[in-house]
């Protein structure tokens, strides 16, 4: 029993392992008068101590992936932030504004409708980025023009299905990197034979949420790709054997398509025929942004739980328009009770867009319905443009 008086289990260094092993094993009766270092001795505690020290060090990075602050492993920090209920933000591609002129079509035509994924070309250090609108617009006939001013987003629009199988469930994985999760479109298809379908919008607020709502839940997975999951009943409407999840979305480039001003249509599949189209740019692509940092998680997801999603405060809607909208470089809001004159039952909101001062009405109406439903009853949120104050110093220099 006295011999445990040398085991030493706080050092974790190879050095000092293989040194207190030593000490230990000289300590026994039996290799008082061993010579360590001068027999094949030397070897088996040189083994020993490589594997203890291997095994501390395994241990410790295990014990610092399992909390927030320290893992170093994204998967890690992802899984962590998901226990705070925030959702990472993904890659984001580049929007512009254009304005779409069509010449050649039949007077006669009331309007018509330029489809979604419409394709557009621009290219940056000789490469080629695909533009697709968003959403389908539709183009009217305005004293015998067609002109419409439209969004278009940058990404390679791709489609997934699959099959749910109750007995062997299947995990909604979309296999692809840099996956916009703005563009993200979900329709349940009732059977292959069977084309009706049922559109699934994300779930953002769970107590907007019953047995019956058809909404699905998204996260970040493994090696920075996304996941779909449903509910099983009590949160959302469940999926049933043999039907089919039809996932659109898009792959986008991050930011690398910022400020791209220089446009040519590439596919336009619209019904009535036309002569030619010609393409305007009214702001230049921007908001493009890569896939949330490991700092940023570590950052945005504890501030994420105090905000509980709701708008109360005024750092409130700044941490959330911020999160949510990259296309915005800073958000200040005030109470209208500090408006002059005072206005209450108001918030507003002042937004700076990116290599921009102002934002359109159209955006401003967005922004608006994406915090309408987080903030407390009665109050109304309204989003202005910002006020500047350009400095221009007077400098004078002795010397």
């Amino acid at each position: 029993m006295a011999a445990n008086t040398y085991l030493e289990v706080t050092d974790v260094d190879f050095e000092d392992i293989r040194s207190n092993l030593k000490t230990y094993l000289g300590s026994q009766t039996q290799f008082q008068d061993y010579d360590f270092e001068g027999s094949n001795m030397a070897v088996l505690l040189d083994l020993l101590a490589y594997n203890t020290h291997y095994n501390a060090f395994y241990t410790n990075m295990i014990a610092n992936e399992m909390f927030l602050d320290t893992a170093q492993q994204r998967d890690s920090v992802v899984s962590r932030a998901k226990e705070l209920g925030y959702v990472t933000r993904s890659a984001r591609g580049a929007s512009a504004n254009v304005t779409l002129t069509f010449t050649g079509i039949a007077n006669t035509t009331n309007e018509f409708v330029l489809p979604k994924n419409s394709k557009f070309t621009t290219t940056i250090d000789d490469i080629a980025y695909t533009f697709v609108t968003p959403q389908a617009f539709t183009v009217e006939n305005s004293a015998n023009t067609f002109s419409k001013a439209i969004t278009i987003s940058e990404g390679e629009p791709l489609s997934h299905r699959f099959v749910v199988n109750t007995s062997n469930p299947v995990k909604y994985v979309l296999p692809n990197k840099n996956v916009d999760t703005s563009s993200i479109s979900v329709r349940i298809q009732e059977s292959s034979s069977n084309l009706a379908n049922t559109v699934y919008s994300e779930a953002t607020n769970i107590r907007e949420v019953n047995s019956s709502s058809t909404v699905y839940y998204l996260q970040e997975t493994a090696d920075q790709q996304y996941e779909l999951y449903f509910s099983t009943g009590a949160l959302g409407k469940p999926l049933k054997n043999n039907q089919i999840v039809i996932v659109d979305y898009r792959v986008c480039n991050g930011n690398e398509t910022n400020g791209a001003n220089t446009f040519t249509i590439d596919t336009l599949n619209i019904t009535p025929n036309y002569t030619s189209a010609s393409i305007l740019v009214n702001s230049v692509a921007r908001g493009g942004h890569p896939i949330e940092t490991v700092d940023s998680i570590k950052f945005n997801a504890p501030r994420n739980f105090e905000v509980q999603n709701r708008a109360v405060v005024n750092n409130d809607y700044q941490r959330i328009l911020l999160n949510e909208n990259t296309d915005l470089q800073s958000v200040t809001s005030f109470g209208g009770e500090q408006a002059e004159p005072a206005v209450f039952g108001k918030v507003f909101i002042a937004i700076k867009p990116f290599q921009e001062q102002f934002t359109t009405a159209l955006r401003k109406q967005e922004i608006r319905e994406t915090i309408l439903d987080r903030t407390p009853l009665g109050i109304d949120p309204v989003i202005i443009d910002p006020e500047y104050i350009f400095i221009i110093p007077i400098v004078t220099t002795f010397y």
